[in-house]
């Protein structure tokens, strides 16, 4: 401690505005070497030099000098030194614990009971501490009554949030045994463990156990929200996959049904021009043979270009035979996945329903 105090020292000498070195060089001379007057020396030179620089080392030493000016006697001044750390840095909880230490011991229960209700919502562990400190003794009856309005204001909070989540939850776990969701049984099993975790801090009714039990609810809130989120997204994915399978179908079939349209005129522009040829050239060999009506030459002129006709018509018949029933089957598969799809669309309609109400 001695050789740390040189240092200070001497760094101070170097720098005489290093407001951290004087909360330093005072910390010790109140902490260590019992010298009040001197850490009080220190600490308002912090106060001057950290002002323009830093709110929160400002409100710091304000702080300690309020300590020194209470254990000498100044109690007012002390009070006005945590009134203006308050003002500087609205956040610091120790601010307000040692304000309504001060407004305790100057009698004005009515601030030091606001200040110490401000403390205990920043840091709980002020309830502990101002239960065993002498300076709350004037107003003990007040704090009892601070004690159970904030136990009570947390129990209203608590019971009302646990009771919309249960409903919530209940909701989703109907919900997904009706559908077997196996995929959210892991949450679901750690939300069962937290809502006996809630019930038996419930039941032990004191205000630190409140404050945990809001917490864990919080918590369970995220985990339901975060289940309907995969179940949604889960239900959305399979209607997304079967509106694909039907979109890959229906594909399917325009596809045969193009190819045999295209398989027809290409076998129209091969065996019908084949036929004629074969025609005229049977016509040519029979002509000179025999001229009579229907004889040989119209034989020879119609035969081939009859056959082409009909070897064309049959594999056209064929062919749209093999699209009909293709049609037909298809027509059986897509009414399949049309129905899936309406069946999983009612399913995630009704659960966004039931289930996607606020807590």
């Amino acid at each position: 401690i001695d050789e740390a105090l040189e240092n200070y020292v001497e760094s101070e000498k170097k720098n005489r505005y290093g407001f951290s070195l004087h909360i330093s060089i005072g910390l010790i001379y109140l902490f260590q070497k019992i010298d009040k007057e001197k850490s009080l020396s220190y600490f308002e030179k912090a106060i001057k030099y950290a002002k323009p620089k830093s709110k929160y080392y400002t409100s710091y030493a304000l702080l300690h000098k309020a300590l020194i000016l209470r254990d000498t006697g100044k109690i007012e001044e002390a009070e006005e030194c945590t009134s203006e750390a308050i003002n500087l840095t609205p956040y610091l909880s120790q601010a307000f614990y040692q304000n309504a230490q001060y407004n305790s011991l100057l009698n004005k229960p009515q601030k030091a009971i606001e200040m110490l209700k401000r403390a205990i919502k920043s840091d709980i562990n002020y309830c502990e501490k101002c239960y065993v400190e002498k300076d709350f003794e004037p107003i003990r009856d007040e704090i009892i009554i601070l004690f159970k309005q904030l136990r009570q204001h947390e129990a209203d909070i608590v019971n009302n949030k646990f009771t919309v989540f249960l409903s919530k939850y209940k909701e989703h776990e109907k919900f997904i045994l009706n559908n077997n969701l196996s995929y959210t049984s892991s949450d679901m099993q750690i939300i069962e463990h937290q809502i006996q975790r809630i019930k038996t801090l419930i039941h032990r009714n004191s205000y630190r156990d409140y404050l945990e039990a809001k917490t864990i609810i919080e918590d369970c809130q995220n985990r339901i929200i975060k289940i309907h989120g995969i179940i949604e997204k889960h239900f959305t994915e399979d209607i997304k996959l079967l509106k694909n399978q039907k979109s890959q179908i229906l594909f399917s079939v325009n596809e045969k049904i193009t190819n045999t349209i295209n398989s027809i005129q290409a076998l129209s522009l091969i065996v019908i021009p084949i036929g004629i040829l074969l025609g005229l050239r049977g016509c040519y060999i029979a002509g000179p043979k025999n001229y009579e009506p229907f004889g040989d030459v119209m034989s020879a002129l119609f035969g081939p270009p009859l056959m082409a006709l009909i070897i064309l018509g049959v594999i056209s018949l064929l062919l749209f035979l093999i699209k009909m029933a293709s049609h037909i089957s298809s027509t059986f598969k897509t009414r399949e996945l049309d129905k899936k799809i309406s069946q999983t669309s009612e399913i995630l309609g009704q659960f966004n329903t039931d289930c996607t109400s606020n807590f």
